[in-house]
Formats: C-alpha cells, sequence, structure tokens
C-alpha cells in the first residue's frame, strides 16, 4: 500500500485516545472509514465525528442551483464565456460605451463560489451581455 494512505504505526499514536476528542471531516466514504479504522484498531471509542458543517452547506448550494430556471440561466452565462465571438463583441461594445472591460469567468465545481461570482460579474455587465444576446430579456437570461 502507497505510504501516503496509511495511519501511522502504534508508536506514534501513544495516548491518541486522550489527545483527540473529536475529527471533522467532509463526508466523503474514505474519512468515515479513516475515522472508523481509528476507532477500531486504536480503541479510541469516544471519539466524535463532526462532518464539516461548510461541506453539508455547499452541498444544499449545488442541489438548490440544479433546478431548471437556474441550471439555465447558468447556462447561457457559460455560453458567452465559451463563444469567442461573443466575447469579442462584448470586449467591442464595452470599449465602444467607454465601460469597465470586464469578463466573465467560469465557475469550477470545487471553488465554492465562483458560480456565484460569475453570476455576479454577469450582472455587472448585463447591458453589453444583453446585447451580445440579440437584446434577450432580463428574465430570459439571468432567472
Amino acid at each position: 500500500m502507497d505510504n501516503r494512505y496509511v495511519v501511522p504505526e502504534r508508536q506514534y499514536l501513544v495516548n491518541l485516545s486522550t489527545d483527540v476528542l473529536s475529527i471533522t471531516t467532509d463526508n466523503a466514504p474514505n474519512m468515515v472509514s479513516g475515522k472508523e479504522y481509528l476507532q477500531a484498531d486504536h480503541t479510541i471509542n469516544s471519539i466524535i465525528h463532526m462532518r464539516c458543517s461548510a461541506h453539508i452547506l455547499n452541498l444544499a448550494v449545488k442541489y438548490g442551483l440544479d433546478c431548471k430556471e437556474i441550471s439555465q440561466s447558468i447556462s447561457k452565462i457559460r455560453y458567452v464565456n465559451v463563444s469567442s465571438k461573443l466575447e469579442a463583441d462584448l470586449t467591442a461594445h464595452q470599449n465602444a460605451c467607454k465601460e469597465k472591460e470586464l469578463s466573465v469567468s467560469l465557475d469550477i465545481e470545487i471553488r465554492w463560489n465562483s458560480t456565484f461570482d460569475m453570476k455576479d460579474t454577469a450582472m455587472k455587465i448585463f447591458d453589453s451581455i444583453s446585447k451580445d444576446l440579440n437584446d434577450e430579456k432580463p428574465e430570459e437570461i439571468y432567472s
């Protein structure tokens, strides 16, 4: 087994049962298994396993973003970013209107606030984006 995934030898775990009161992890199965391994193999029976509330909140937000209306809105914003023509049109429109040149960064699943940041930037440059999307109604793009 790869040494990165092995719990240290017993000599390093002396008095672990009195030193560790709780473990906070995400909800990944390997973390749950690791905690169970420590309890089973090293007689740490009173250890408390706390599920990370930030991970739980992030999962709830991700679930909420899966609804049809929101996911369509996010898809349209992503489309502006990956379309070379729309990106060029957006830059040209911002320059013509003497607006600050902003672009929408794509969200990244492992960066928790990135979808919010992407939508926030899109709202700041809504006029430019809506022009590039043939003046579609705001509720069709962002609702």
